[in-house]
């Protein structure tokens, strides 16, 4: 993922450019249809680009996600829309946050 679009993701915009630079790399955009479960038991950080979704505990509805909004594996998120998330390593994310 390029810098210039990193910058366009709230959790990433106050970023200078050499760390905006060192997290691009490890930053990957997927979309997905809507109806779409989001959470893949993948260790990663998943931030919603663009689109919407619900968030779902014990086979309820708990709360709805959009544009800057993230949720980590643990979570049951489905689309309620086409979705563009940014997908970020956990663990990759822990060892860029200790240099």
């Amino acid at each position: 993922m390029d810098v210039e679009r990193l910058k366009t993701i709230p959790l990433f915009s106050s970023l200078a450019d050499d760390e905006l630079r060192r997290v691009a790399p490890l930053a990957v955009e997927r979309s997905q249809p809507e109806g779409t479960l989001l959470t893949n038991g993948r260790e990663e950080l998943l931030l919603i680009h663009e689109g919407t979704a619900e968030i779902w505990c014990a086979e309820r509805r708990i709360g709805n996600l959009g544009p800057g909004d993230y949720f980590t594996p643990g979570a049951t998120v489905v689309a309620t829309s086409p979705v563009c998330l940014v997908a970020l390593d956990i663990d990759a994310a822990r060892r860029l946050a200790l240099t």
